[in-house]
């Protein structure tokens, strides 16, 4: 009895995870700035926060749907039917940008958090995620940069960011990079080359070489 109970007990918490799943999914991606001769290395890092919920779950005021294969907007009422299916609801991103990492430091420069960005539910398809059949997700733009997420497992996919971004201590700097994004709790996966070059800087000289003074100055200090 006491087995059949417990059994009992953990279907349903699996079942709870199920139908309303919030997973943390982590970001890392490298690259530089630069001008003239002078290169800084930058790192991207931060969070995903991808929140899946069973159709069934979905409130009845959603009208409409995003299909994965095509992401254009489906009946609401062509998948009502198919309860079991999963939609990811909605997801945050939590990006930060830290300078000199190659050198050992990891100054921070620039960090933003953009709140839910869906603005409807995108079904999940219901093959095997793969690098050859991923699951990509709409463009997000924020300011002046477009976030884009792509899935290409369960637990693993890229976070690629393009545009620009303003900091005080570097003055405009490029994204053009794919990050490394993982479910928190499994093995990263290898960053892709593309991301160990992909930030520019619009900086003057004459910063870069205060900056990089000072940075030598800090060494030999300490």
């Amino acid at each position: 009895m006491k087995r059949l109970l417990l059994a009992a007990l953990m279907l349903i918490i699996s079942s709870t995870e199920v139908f309303c799943a919030s997973e943390l999914w982590n970001v890392k991606g490298n690259g530089f700035a630069e001008k003239s001769f002078v290169r800084i290395s930058l790192e991207l890092i931060g969070n995903v926060n991808l929140e899946k919920h069973k159709i069934s779950e979905i409130s009845r005021d959603v009208v409409g749907i995003l299909s994965s294969d095509s992401i254009i907007p489906v009946s609401r009422d062509i998948v009502s039917g198919v309860q079991s299916l999963d939609c990811l609801t909605s997801y945050d991103v939590n990006l930060r940008i830290n300078a000199f990492t190659q050198a050992g430091f990891d100054i921070k420069i620039w960090d933003d958090y953009m709140a839910n960005v869906l603005s409807i539910p995108i079904l999940f398809p219901d093959f095997s995620l793969t690098m050859n059949d991923p699951l990509t997700l709409p463009a997000v733009k924020r300011e002046n940069l477009t976030y884009q997420v792509t899935l290409t497992s369960v637990a693993s996919g890229k976070l690629r960011v393009t545009g620009y971004v303003n900091t005080s201590e570097l003055g405009d700097i490029e994204i053009n990079t794919d990050c490394a994004l993982w479910k928190n709790g499994t093995a990263q996966p290898e960053i892709a080359k593309e991301t160990k070059s992909g930030c520019n800087s619009g900086l003057n000289i004459y910063a870069f070489m205060m900056m990089l003074l000072s940075g030598v100055y800090f060494i030999v200090r300490n």
